[in-house]
């Protein structure tokens, strides 16, 4: 709002007065506000360059040209001697001048000797910075006899002149300068295709394909080539990816991104904060480690943390883990030098790492060292340059991530160089905050750098301007392209630049003004300007998936060029999907011919139906494989490699099998995943697995009739032990554990009148012989939450859940692991206790509480003989699985949480691993 007041000649005072005529009291708020702005600003460079308090130049562009024009009429003599300085001023591009800067080439343009302003008001894109070209307009209606219609387009061949033409023709107003016909010069009548996909995938290939063909097939070079879009960040990751793969190389505007937030950039800021200690937080410090300089990934991170949390507790301290961090990266005294200590030296790999970054950084400032030498010495002790470097030779996506890397290291390095120019004596803090303030991208120095030998994928609004002679437009979506959500409604803006040009019937004016249409002609205009940016090809681009999880719709504007709403007499377009189209066969890239041949080579269907084409297949795969192309030799495909081993993981011959009974529930369920468990599969245990285990313990202890005072108090010591992350959430854990004990203790008030306690923790450990020569002997052993008795006598086991929602009835008659201690009660293997009939089993849910037996209980019946051979059957069939080398995948409720199923052949997501 400040900008476009500056840029229309309002001044805080202008904004507070024609706040209170139109009664809008936004804009008084705002027009007091930029008086004291202005204030603070002329209080702040008072204090002079070189002085320690001196922050960068407070003039933005509108300020600079308003201070330029105040000088102009101020200075009759300072005017006088530009327009004589100047004899010849041309301007291009004049459709993207705010009113502020024409009143300046206006001021200028009339004292000298010749005057050319040259523009195109159908391509002003910049209305929402303040360009408004009225300016150009203007001054072709003030003096028909000296404007000069252009009517050859030199830049774009036949075809894609006449699809910009047919644009342009739907913009508002009629204007002499449109439909300007292309040179008629050229031979060469060009190409434009427009194309419909189903899913982004399928666009970002057809992309890259097209770009392929272009460089292979017509011979233009990378650099001759971009990709158009709306928005660059909204469709960055998928084009990106597609690029890559097909070996098209890219690169991206830096000015896309601020700064501040680049991967490479923030961790060197984070080290200068570090360093200042100002504003360095516990957020700030779990970033530095987590970031390239720390290089901690999540699980180190969490190791870490917890060895600093142990070490707290063992002096009894309360303080949490991502303080300690931050005290650890900030001071240097005995209480830090006993947290190191404590830790060992893989937990403590990322923190010295960290800590010797910030040391070298510290101690150039130590030495009186400048901004430039702090950073330039943290930069040579992360070793990071020596790592991009090597990756950025070796190629490929991960190379280029590397040459993006150090690009903005160079950037940061150019910031710092000029900030410290324009501020000799300037602060580390100020920097920092300098740069991470920024929301959009400030500019850097220019280098003078040969142009990148890769495609562009820019926005519409940096294409202005440029040429290339192949130009893809892609992501023309409804409601991305054109964009017809408000801008500026909360304070108003539209509405202030209406009332400044009077568009809105003045201070006792009631016109109504659309705010759909403007937008719409600016859309209009930014598409306008994608697609004349090509010379020889365009390909528009758009998706239709109506039917996916993201809903796209092409736009209206690829409609238009598709000849949808044309009138009767107007050309028509075919339709795209009439034409043969590249994408419906693959991208020309050996990646994907390697991948065709291989799904033509490896297809059943194919060598019964069609053994030519599969000996074809095989033939030119291998003419790949001879030039060393990846992928082509059948050594390097996935699943054809054998087997690491054949060997069994016990031999018939060996004692006996020793399984738990919560192992045989686990084969029964599927014996992949216990291999995979087994094995190092699972990621140790998760927070949900500590409390379960933190309210067996304390079970037992309520068992043995130790006060609830007592266990209320090692509850809360135990918890404190517990790393759930945040505080917010330990609290609320704890506060459910607190009512399952509860839970567990209504639960045995209620079944005292029915059960008799015979034991806790009781240890099952006894010998399952085999009844045929194919059955292996068992050894069973494990422990038993609770065993109780019946009124009749018989063991009843008890199994105490800490999960939120029950088994149904069902899975708890057939469920595994009770069925297994029924069959060890029956046997004599719990200890202390001889062979009888089983009572029965149940599954306490302490998390789940109920009116009239305290706990939700799910039981299954005592076991007969019948049962009691049925389970036995099962307990060998189970110790069987464990053998190998082949395990059974089976699909189960629990494969939604399964932590090994991309490894599972039953799932799509394992596929990969056996090629199923």
């Amino acid at each position: 709002l400040m900008l476009r007041a500056n840029e229309r000649g309002l001044g805080p005072e202008d904004l507070i007065a024609l706040g209170e005529r139109r009664e809008r009291p936004e804009w008084v708020a705002a027009g007091r506000f930029a008086q004291s702005y202005e204030q603070v600003m002329l209080l702040r460079g008072a204090v002079g360059l070189e002085a320690p308090e001196a922050t960068a130049p407070a003039l933005d562009a509108a300020e600079l040209v308003g201070a330029a024009l105040a000088a102009f009429a101020t200075d009759t003599d300072l005017l006088a001697g530009e327009r004589s300085r100047i004899r010849h001023l041309l301007v291009d591009d004049a459709q993207h001048l705010d009113p502020q800067a024409a009143h300046l080439v206006r001021v200028i343009g009339t004292g000298t000797r010749t005057s050319t302003i040259a523009g195109d008001p159908d391509q002003s894109v910049f209305t929402f910075r303040g360009a408004d070209p009225g300016f150009l307009t203007g001054l072709a209606e003030q003096d028909p006899s000296r404007q000069v219609l252009l009517g050859t387009n030199h830049r774009a061949a036949t075809e894609i002149a006449a699809v910009t033409d047919r644009i342009a023709r739907r913009l508002p107003g009629l204007p002499p300068h449109r439909a300007a016909a292309a040179t008629t010069e050229e031979t060469d009548p060009g190409r434009v295709r427009v194309s419909v996909q189903p899913s982004q995938a399928k666009e970002a290939a057809l992309v890259a394909d097209t770009l392929r063909r272009a460089h292979l097939v017509d011979g233009v070079p990378w650099s001759q080539m971009a990709v158009i879009v709306r928005s660059v960040p909204r469709v960055l990751a998928p084009l990106r990816r597609a690029l890559l793969s097909a070996g098209v190389p890219m690169t991206t505007a830096a000015s896309e991104l601020p700064l501040a937030r680049q991967h490479s950039v923030a961790g060197l800021l984070l080290v200068l904060r570090a360093v200042s200690a100002r504003g360095f937080g516990t957020e700030e410090a779990l970033a530095l480690l987590s970031g390239p300089v720390g290089g901690a990934e999540p699980v180190a991170l969490r190791r870490l943390r917890r060895g600093l949390r142990r070490v707290e507790l063992a002096v009894d301290g309360n303080r949490d883990s991502a303080e300690l961090l931050r005290l650890l990266l900030t001071e240097d005294d005995d209480d830090t030098a006993r947290l190191m200590r404590g830790l060992t030296d893989v937990e403590a790999a990322p923190l010295k790492r960290v800590l010797g970054v910030l040391r070298k950084a510290r101690s150039a400032a130590l030495r009186g060292g400048g901004l430039e030498d702090v950073l330039w010495e943290a930069w040579r002790a992360t070793d990071l340059e020596r790592r991009w470097v090597a990756a950025s030779a070796r190629g490929g996506p991960v190379g280029a991530q590397a040459d993006r890397d150090l690009d903005a290291v160079v950037a940061l390095f150019d910031a710092a160089a000029d900030y410290v120019d324009r501020l000799p004596r300037a602060q580390i803090a100020g920097f920092v905050d300098y740069l991470t303030e920024q929301e959009i991208p400030g500019t850097v120095r220019s280098r003078a750098a040969a142009e990148s030998e890769a495609v562009t994928v820019l926005s519409a609004h940096s294409a202005a301007g440029r040429e290339w002679d192949v130009v893809v437009v892609a992501g023309v979506e409804e409601g991305l392209w054109p964009s017809l959500r408000a801008r500026g409604t909360l304070l108003g803006i539209e509405a202030l630049i209406d009332a400044v040009s009077g568009a809105d019937g003045g201070d006792t004016g009631n016109t109504r003004l659309s705010r759909t249409a403007p937008l719409l002609a600016d859309e209009r205009r930014l598409f306008l300007v994608a697609c004349s940016r090509a010379r020889r090809s365009l390909l528009v681009t758009a998706v239709d998936s109506i039917g996916s999880d993201t809903e796209l719709v092409r736009s209206r504007f690829v409609d238009e060029l598709l000849g949808a709403d044309l009138a009767d007499d107007e050309p028509q377009v075919p339709d795209p999907d009439a034409l043969p189209d590249e994408v419906r066969t693959r991208v020309l890239a050996l990646p994907a011919l390697v991948a065709e041949l291989r799904s033509v080579v490896c297809d059943p269907a194919v060598a019964e139906h069609e053994p030519e084409r599969q000996r074809w297949a095989a033939a030119q795969l291998s003419r790949l494989a001879r030039v060393g192309v990846k992928g082509a030799h059948p050594d390097q495909w996935y699943g054809t490699s054998d087997p690491s081993t054949s060997d069994s993981l016990w031999d018939p011959d060996d004692d006996a099998v020793r399984l738990s009974p919560s192992t045989i529930e686990q084969l029964v369920t599927c014996p992949l995943r216990w291999m995979f468990e087994r094995h190092g599969g699972s990621d140790g245990e998760n927070s949900h697995a500590v409390t379960g285990t933190l309210v067996h313990t304390l079970v037992q202890a309520l068992a043995g009739r130790i006060p609830p005072e007592r266990i209320n108090q090692a509850l809360e010591k135990a918890w404190d032990s517990v790393d759930l992350g945040s505080d917010w959430y330990a609290r609320r854990e704890l506060e459910r554990t607190r009512k399952m004990l509860d839970t567990f203790s209504t639960w045995m008030q209620s079944t005292r009148s029915e059960l008799t306690e015979v034991g806790v923790e009781v240890s099952v450990d006894g010998i399952l012989e085999p009844r045929t020569d194919t059955e292996p002997r068992v050894r069973l052993r494990g422990r038993i939450d609770r065993l109780e008795r019946d009124p009749d006598g018989r063991p009843v086991v008890i199994d105490v859940k800490t999960a939120k929602n029950p088994v149904t009835k069902d899975a708890a008659r057939d469920h595994a692991q009770l069925a297994a201690n029924q069959v060890a009660a029956a046997a004599g293997a719990s200890d202390g206790q001889r062979a009888s009939e089983p009572g029965g089993a149940r599954l306490v849910f302490v998390a789940k509480p109920h009116t009239n037996e305290g706990a939700t209980q799910r039981a299954q019946p005592p076991l007969d003989d019948e049962g009691l051979e049925r389970w036995r059957t099962v307990i060998h069939e189970a110790a069987t699985a464990t053998r190998g080398p082949q395990f059974l995948a089976r699909v189960n409720d629990g494969c939604r949480h399964c932590p090994v199923l991309s490894s599972c052949p039953a799932h799509d997501e394992g596929r990969q691993v056996t090629g199923g």
